[in-house]
């Protein structure tokens, strides 16, 4: 019986001590560093301070699937959106050009508009 229990830990301890979802955060910002599924205690630590990051700097915590969701969708799935809206083509009427007809007059008026528009300096 006692190998039978000890045999039974030795193939379910190993799961219950690595499945749990683990961030790695920056502690100023709360930006995430690094997320694992099946992170050991200890993996994303190492993997920040071998990135350049002060161990004082970092904090690796286990999160639920709820609140990997949450930090995902702020540090990760937000931004990109934004960036990608960023990047999207300006579509400018014609008749935001006035009398400006063609020639090198029109291409730089094309480029002022179209940053003026986008937001860009």
């Amino acid at each position: 019986m006692r190998y039978l229990l000890l045999a039974l830990m030795g193939v379910l301890l190993p799961w219950s001590t690595a499945s749990a979802e683990r961030v790695c955060l920056e502690r100023a910002t709360g930006k995430v560093l690094e997320y694992q599924s099946h992170a050991t205690e200890g993996t994303l630590l190492k993997n920040a301070v071998a990135a350049g990051f002060l161990l004082s700097d970092v904090e690796e915590r286990e999160v639920t699937s709820q609140e990997w969701a949450a930090l995902r969708e702020t540090w990760i799935d937000a931004p990109a959106r934004k960036d990608a809206e960023k990047d999207k083509p300006v579509e400018i009427p014609l008749s935001d050009f006035g009398a400006i007809a063609g020639g090198l007059a029109g291409a730089a008026a094309l480029v002022v508009v179209a940053r003026k528009k986008k937001g860009t300096p």
